[in-house]
């Protein structure tokens, strides 16, 4: 299984504040992919003041890869994060939307891309 992560920093300290994971197994043959086992992605906070608050979009597909039909399969995840200072429906100061994407391909290689929001 792959596991992507992208982390939120502190552009002062450096400490965690927030991962966004998204994670994928699939099988293949050498030539085509042939089944897709796990496809999720959640979030996690490491500082009190940062709130998860879902994922924004999943998408999915599949394409063509050397000719071959169901050789490549790419996700991309979003989500979100705000950073509240107090009651956290009212008192958001910043909101943060995490991506990454995952591109699989028939001989079990991959591809995969992010940017922590």
């Amino acid at each position: 299984m792959l596991s992507a992560r992208v982390k939120g920093r502190s552009t002062l300290t450096n400490a965690l504040l927030y991962v966004y994971r998204h994670e994928l197994e699939w099988c293949w043959n050498g030539t085509k992919i042939t089944d897709i086992n796990h496809d999720y992605d959640d979030g996690q906070t490491y500082d009190p003041t940062y709130y998860w608050r879902g994922n924004l979009t999943h998408s999915k597909s599949w394409s063509n890869f050397g000719g071959t039909p169901k050789g490549k399969y790419t996700t991309k995840t979003k989500g979100e994060f705000e950073q509240c200072l107090g009651v956290p429906q009212w008192s958001c100061i910043a909101t943060y939307q995490p991506w990454i994407k995952i591109v699989a391909y028939a001989d079990g290689d991959q591809v995969t891309t992010g940017s922590a929001g």
